[in-house]
């Protein structure tokens, strides 16, 4: 046996060790032995990626010792091949006869002459064909199947990367074969089953066809006969209603009634039309005496116009004086100095210009002033315009407002109300009109008056689908025609039967319309002749009928039609004086003057702005609230169908006074386009007025209406906020020097010891 030994180069290093390398070799003959190429072993990390030439090649032989160390030969050795593993795992995947790619680094070393390693791939025990390159073998895999080891032989060195997972791709098995066919089978009967579906789904959509074809056949014949009755009623409901209103009295509230209605709505006893309750005062207080004497006294402070401003402005100043403690000084003020209204014009005026100056000062739109009550000065505006154009209602305005409201009323009457939605066929409103279809018939009564002559009767017209009360509402319309409501019988306090007489059955009388019993426990819903949104029973054909209900929009133009007539001879008469024949009231000359002064004063020249100014001065704050309210002006009852419809008579005036052009779509609410074309017809109405003297009116007033209202219970209930704020009033007092110098501090001091009984 011989041996060879190869060391290392040897380095700079003194102290590097040599590493030797010794390979076995075998002997052929007597002249030929092979061997194994020494290896190279690098003592440092990082052993260099090119060539390296070792220093001493030798042979040990036994006993041989000129042969250890040859020169003459020496060997190159380059970095042995490196390989990747075979996946992340070490297995790889393939299916039988497909190539495998080894990778790795130095499979090729790159010695001159084009040399290459001899490699041998081993896929089990099984050889594959090699292709080699630098980077990769490319191994053609043998016919196997299962789990095979790889092996790569190279030069004496062996590398097993991985093992290969190699599934078979043979043809499929008995149960999947059987899988297959069952799938397929209910694949099979799932078509069938769909294209009967599909059938029967295409036989009912062809009904459902047929139904929705006759709905609309049905739907055309609907629409087609409301237009017809729309325009068959526009013809004749004019005339009909104007006939009706003939010799109709007006029933006027008296001014003390109307005023109060205005000042303090919903209070019927209110105190200002009582005498002072002394014997209440004298409980309280230790001396009636005094109590007058203080209210006297607290009269003449709110006589001096510095006192009187200062106590509105340090109430307003205060964070719980609120929207309604506003509004109740305000009417208290107007109804303690109501036999002195040219004292409370210039209180007033001056009030204004203040709120003017804190509007502009707080940097607000100028068109946004007198728009709310929010103030004392515009709830005074309000009393003030309502004293001072009493006598304007009562011989002009008033009729045109008042055969507006009859109408309105009789028209909605004529067609079925519902009692308690109230909806109506006949609206103005679309939040208020019956978008369904409901077949009524009109029924003539013979009505008995309670205290008529024997043999008296009154025929009255009503609907066999109106509810009792309703039926009772129109026969005492009837009899007490032109009686004021709070003068004549309730409903609730007569009896049907004994105000009838009728040729007709029974049957005839009984409501036709569905009708459902309330019930608190089970929460069912009321309702009379349309039925509750929320009821959930509800035929398909009422649903048909809610889809299309915006068909029966066109009563709104018929009954705008018919009460058309009516709604222009208020604008008219409102408006113009070449279509009154007389000028507008003194009062509202004047304090559109005063607007207009106040607006030169502060340099406001843009006309919309002014415009904007008398706008809520008058129609918005006066007109506006007279014409949603005729029962402020009247003793009569107003339903809620009515209210509706007056609304939109209401927003139509205001919108003729607005100098902005209103854009208009299919999408704007039904009450302005119902009144779209008529607007800048009323807007030409809208005239200036001529001078007149105020002075002398203002005087006249209060010599006629002085004593509507008693003075000194005006001024205890007023006292109550000097009461509630009396601190904040006196110290306002000391700090004003006007106040300071005519010593109104110590007069109200006066008037609070006598009220407190203090000596």
């Amino acid at each position: 046996m011989l041996r060879h030994e190869h060391e290392l180069p040897h380095l700079a290093n003194p102290d590097e060790l040599s590493i030797f390398s010794i390979q076995f070799c075998t002997v052929v003959n007597d002249s030929t032995m092979t061997c194994l190429a020494p290896g190279l072993v690098y003592g440092k990390p990082n052993p260099p990626e090119g060539a390296l030439r070792s220093d001493e090649f030798g042979f040990i032989f036994d006993q041989v010792s000129s042969l250890l160390v040859l020169n003459s030969t020496p060997f190159t050795h380059y970095p042995n091949p490196t390989f990747d593993p075979l996946g992340n795992s070490g297995i790889l995947e393939v299916k039988p006869g497909s190539p495998i790619i080894l990778k790795g680094k130095n499979l090729i070393p790159p010695a001159p002459g084009n040399n290459r390693l001899n490699y041998t791939v081993l896929i089990g025990e099984s050889p594959c064909l090699l292709t080699v390159s630098e980077n990769q073998l490319l191994c053609d895999s043998p016919d196997l199947t299962g789990e095979q080891r790889v092996v790569i032989l190279v030069g004496g060195l062996e590398y097993s990367p991985g093992t290969l997972h190699i599934y078979s791709d043979s043809a499929l098995t008995l149960p999947a074969i059987i899988g297959i066919g069952a799938g397929g089978g209910v694949l099979l009967i799932a078509i069938i089953a769909v294209l009967i579906a599909y059938k029967r789904k295409t036989r009912d959509a062809d009904r459902t066809l047929k139904r929705l074809q006759l709905q609309m056949d049905n739907l055309e014949s609907r629409v087609a006969l409301e237009c017809k009755e729309a325009f068959a009623e526009l013809q004749t409901d004019i005339q009909e209603l104007t006939n009706d209103m003939d010799g109709v009295k007006i029933p006027f509230l008296e001014y003390r009634n109307y005023t109060m209605r205005v000042m303090f709505p919903g209070i019927e006893e209110h105190p200002v039309l009582k005498e002072l309750d002394r014997l209440n005062v004298k409980c309280v207080f230790q001396s009636p005496a005094n109590v007058e004497k203080a209210l006297r006294l607290f009269s003449q402070l709110l006589n001096n116009k510095m006192f009187l401003l200062t106590f509105i402005h340090t109430l307003e100043g205060q964070r719980s004086f609120s929207m309604r403690d506003r509004g109740n000084v305000a009417s208290l003020l107007m109804a303690a100095l109501q036999g002195r209204m040219e004292y409370a014009t210039v209180v007033l005026k001056q009030l204004l210009a203040d709120l003017i100056e804190k509007n502009l000062e707080n940097r607000n739109h100028p068109k946004l002033l007198l728009r709310r009550t929010e103030s004392v000065a515009e709830k005074m505006l309000t009393n003030w315009f309502t004293f001072l154009l009493h006598r304007f209602l009562k011989e002009c305005a008033g009729e045109p407002l008042f055969m507006l409201y009859c109408a309105i009323k009789q028209q909605m009457e004529k067609g079925p109300i519902d009692a308690i939605t109230g909806e109506a066929r006949y609206s103005l409103s679309e939040d208020k009109l019956i978008r369904q279809q409901i077949d009524y018939k009109q029924l003539t009564l013979m009505c008995i008056p309670p205290e008529g002559e024997a043999g008296t009767e009154v025929p009255v017209k009503v609907l066999n689908c109106d509810t009792v009360t309703q039926v009772k509402d129109k026969l005492l319309d009837a009899v007490y025609k032109g009686i004021p409501f709070s003068q004549r019988p309730q409903a609730d306090d007569m009896d049907l039967e004994s105000l009838l007489r009728t040729s007709s059955s029974p049957d005839s009388l009984r409501s036709r319309a569905p009708m459902i019993t309330p019930d608190q426990e089970t929460g069912t819903k009321l309702w009379h002749l349309v039925k509750n949104h929320e009821h959930s029973d509800q035929r398909e054909g009422d649903r048909g009928s809610k889809m299309v209900s915006e068909i029966y929009l066109t009563r709104l133009l018929a009954t705008k039609g018919t009460l058309q007539k009516f709604v222009d001879d208020l604008f008219e008469t409102v408006f113009s004086t070449a279509h009154r024949g007389s000028a507008l009231p003194l009062a509202i000359k004047y304090m559109f003057d005063f607007l207009d002064e106040q607006a030169d004063k502060r340099q406001i020249t843009d006309p919309d702005v002014r415009h904007t100014w008398k706008s809520n001065c008058l129609p918005l704050r006066f007109w506006v609230n007279v014409i949603k309210n005729p029962q402020f002006v009247f003793d009569i009852h107003k339903s809620s169908i009515t209210d509706a419809c007056l609304s939109v008579v209401a927003q139509t005036f205001m919108d003729s006074c607005s100098t902005s052009e209103h854009r208009l779509g299919k999408d704007s609410p039904s009450n302005k386009l119902l009144y779209a074309k008529d607007i800048p017809n009323y807007k030409s109405w809208v005239e200036s007025i001529s001078d007149q003297d105020m002075d002398a009116y203002l005087v006249e007033q209060s010599r006629l209406h002085g004593n509507e209202f008693n003075t000194l219970s005006a001024l205890s209930e007023l006292y109550f906020y000097i009461n509630k704020y009396k601190e904040e009033i006196l110290t306002a007092l000391d700090r004003d020097g006007y106040c300071r110098k005519h010593k109104l501090r110590h007069k109200l001091e006066q008037a609070i010891n006598l009220m407190s009984g203090s000596s």
